[in-house]
């Protein structure tokens, strides 16, 4: 066999080579990577309030460091109430996101009903599901 300057002659260590546990009962820190993959993002919190016997909608911005990641496939289901479900986005944020499952938000314009709520604070984040609301479903016509 000749020798070939492409192919190292030295066996290359990377993270394959570093075991999940140097110090017993840790994993590794991931918080800046974590950073490093969740970007400035804004999305508007709708909430609704009765003044003088009248609902009053108000929208908050809420700005964050995070990231919206869309269902891996597109697949039909089915809420209970017989409404079709086709867009469903994930967010993944910092815990300083203060919404919860049946809140109404609106990202890039669209207006999403926050679906679920995942608890990751343990690991530093948060993870919830914003499901496409009905267009015109909130006062605003949002």
């Amino acid at each position: 066999m000749s020798f070939n300057t492409i192919w190292p002659t030295q066996p290359i260590h990377n993270g394959k080579d570093v075991p999940l546990q140097q110090q017993p009962g840790t994993l590794p820190n991931m918080a800046d990577t974590v950073m490093n993959y969740f970007q400035l993002l804004v999305m508007e919190k709708i909430t609704k309030t009765t003044v003088n016997f009248q609902l009053v909608e108000t929208t908050t911005p809420i700005q964050f460091q995070g990231v919206v990641t869309t269902e891996p496939k597109r697949t039909l289901r089915m809420m209970p109430n017989g409404q079709r479900l086709w867009k469903v986005k994930m967010l993944y944020c910092l815990p300083t996101v203060l919404v919860a499952p049946d809140d109404i938000v609106k990202y890039e314009n669209v207006q999403y009903r926050v679906g679920a709520s995942v608890d990751f604070k343990q690991y530093g984040y948060m993870m919830y599901e914003l499901l496409e609301d009905y267009t015109g479903s909130s006062p605003t016509g949002g």
